[in-house]
């Protein structure tokens, strides 16, 4: 009757807010929820043993984390995203332009942040949260592959965690 032969919907993770859906439905990827509501040592504690390591390199190689709720730094996070696009020759689906950052922006303010790595005044490595009142959810993101030995990538995903933790 309306002439829909498929749709694309992103479900929520916590199923007490997933009404029930009339049609089948297909599951694309695996989702990890992380509490956070946990003393920052423990928060610590529950991430791989590798994962704290290369936090641990980032620092001392002098790494920097930086957390945007903006979109000030959106020129370097779309400079570090379409390049992990390009290396990993993702599909033209994934190749969001900046046109698709301003409307997410407008649309959302408030509901996002950009964690940065920052290395000697250059962005390497950046995710990007999408919030909702109690949860914040990893969408996009990407780390400049001359900056892999740095490990930047695990420690933005620590200070993600402890930057949503705290706000």
């Amino acid at each position: 009757a309306q002439s829909i032969v498929s749709e694309f919907v992103r479900f929520s993770l916590f199923d007490e807010d997933v009404l029930p859906y009339p049609g089948p439905t297909r599951t694309r990827q695996a989702n990890y929820v992380r509490e956070l509501d946990v003393p920052a040592e423990d928060l610590w504690q529950g991430v791989e043993s590798k994962v704290r390591r290369n936090a641990r390199r980032a620092l001392r190689e002098g790494v920097s984390i930086i957390v945007d709720d903006r979109g000030a730094y959106v020129e370097d996070f779309l400079r570090i995203y379409l390049g992990t696009m390009d290396r990993c020759a993702s599909a033209e689906w994934y190749r969001f332009d900046r046109s698709f950052f301003a409307r997410l922006h407008a649309a959302l303010p408030g509901r996002f942040a950009y964690v940065l790595a920052q290395l000697k005044g250059e962005i390497v490595s950046a995710d990007l949260l999408l919030l909702s009142a109690d949860t914040g959810y990893y969408f996009l993101g990407g780390t400049q592959a001359s900056s892999f030995s740095t490990r930047p990538n695990d420690l933005v995903k620590v200070e993600a965690m402890n930057w949503l933790r705290e706000t």
